[in-house]
């Protein structure tokens, strides 16, 4: 069976670092308050009209990626998970919605690598091939 695991919001805690780094960054560097605490995207967390990619890459392309990715943890029982299901012999696909991942650049480059290596520093050892990128 294919089993796919959505990477922001169900193996890692998506939510919890928008709230801990994301919520005071934009508030005290743009003046921004969430308007719609359903939504997952920033631009339509914080209802970002103009200037919205600026204002992201701001926020992503610094040191705040590499906490996001290399630093944090896993769910609690994600990477177990995602081991058995291989062991058990199912196909196993990782799909993320970074959108710098998709880009042909050293960002884009950087952003695969880190994803993949924040598998590996997690205990989930899958090669590059199992990684499926979609663009924003």
């Amino acid at each position: 069976m294919k089993i796919i695991f959505d990477n922001e919001a169900t193996v890692t805690d998506y939510e919890k670092f928008i709230d801990k780094y994301a919520v005071p960054f934009f508030k005290k560097k743009y003046g921004l308050y969430v308007v719609n605490h359903r939504a997952l995207e920033l631009k339509d967390m914080f209802d970002m009209r103009t200037d919205a990619d600026k204002m992201l890459d701001s926020f992503w392309i610094s040191f705040r990626f590499v906490r996001y990715t290399l630093l944090s943890r896993f769910r609690p029982g994600a990477a177990a998970a995602i081991r058995r299901f291989r062991r058990e012999g199912h196909q196993v696909e990782i799909h993320t919605s970074r959108s710098k991942t998709c880009e042909d650049n050293l960002v884009g480059t950087l952003a695969r690598l880190f994803t993949i290596w924040q598998y590996w520093l997690n205990g989930v050892f899958l090669p590059p091939s199992y990684f499926f990128l979609l663009s924003g």
